[in-house]
């Protein structure tokens, strides 16, 4: 019998996720592996191709696991402010920059001084302790050298 699957990924900070269900929203099959980051002095960062063959492990062992199917949609869900250059292409350069990293503490400060800590506040949703994911993307284009391949960004 065929079925139709819809697949969910939770790219979490402890562990990353797929999950599959049916059209009815029952719950078909899991799997989980956790967050491969590499630790740093100022936090954690991930290769983004390391990050994307944790999903791709996840989603073939709940795969593998159910009866035939179609997946007919993908949601995923991710990390807060974790930043991640991109190339033309859209592949990822440089490490994805975890939420909690302290690294662009620097260029948080300007941004909080260029627009007033209350208004990055309401513009991010975040507090004024946690750094958004704009001045991340600072950083790593003027001191990890990814301004010359990164062409955008995202969150992770």
């Amino acid at each position: 019998m065929i079925s139709s699957l819809l697949l969910g990924v939770d790219i979490g900070t402890t562990l990353t996720k797929v999950g599959l269900i049916d059209l009815r929203g029952r719950e078909i099959a899991h799997a989980g592996t956790p967050t491969p980051w590499t630790r740093t002095a100022s936090g954690a960062e991930i290769d983004p191709e390391v990050l994307f063959a944790a999903v791709l492990h996840c989603a073939r062992e709940a795969l593998a696991t159910t009866p035939e199917g179609h997946v007919l949609g993908v949601g995923v869900t991710s990390m807060a402010e974790t930043a991640v250059s991109l190339d033309a292409a859209g592949h990822g350069v440089g490490p994805a920059v975890a939420w909690y990293d302290t690294r662009a503490r620097e260029e948080f400060g300007l941004y909080k001084e260029e627009l007033g800590a209350e208004r990055v506040a309401r513009l991010t949703g975040l507090n004024t302790s946690q750094i958004p994911t704009g001045p991340t993307v600072r950083w790593l284009t003027t001191h990890a050298g990814l301004g010359g391949r990164a062409r955008s960004a995202t969150s992770v």
